[in-house]
């Protein structure tokens, strides 16, 4: 299943991707002139194999980025990648927004295959 590259901050703070990281990585992210549905960023996200039955597993993947130095007016960043992985029932609200992030294109490659 294909899913999107891009959510915003609001669908991140849904599935808890920012637990357990420490604040100086969020303090951009979380910023609260920030308006939280307008900014994106990018996130890989993959099922994995789930042992339980009734339940799907998902992993996201999303780089994030502080400032580490700023020397003649231009700020340097430091980028650190981070893994989340959940575990859910695939009948649950979590399931239903992540078939929303699903890619369209599936479905439309899908519908001319069915055309021809």
């Amino acid at each position: 299943m294909t899913y999107t590259n891009c959510i915003n901050i609001t669908q991140a703070l849904y599935f808890d991707l920012f637990d357990e990281i420490p604040y100086k990585w969020l303090k951009q992210v979380l910023d609260p002139k920030m308006n939280k549905d307008e900014y994106d960023f990018g996130v890989e996200i993959e099922d994995e194999e789930c042992d339980k039955e009734c339940y799907a597993k998902v992993k996201f993947t999303f780089d994030l980025q502080i400032a580490d130095d700023c020397r003649f007016d231009m700020v340097i960043y430091k980028n650190k990648k981070f893994t989340k992985t959940i575990t859910y029932n695939t009948s649950s609200g979590i399931a239903l927004s992540l078939m929303g992030l699903q890619e369209e294109e599936e479905e439309q490659e899908e519908e001319e295959e069915d055309n021809e």
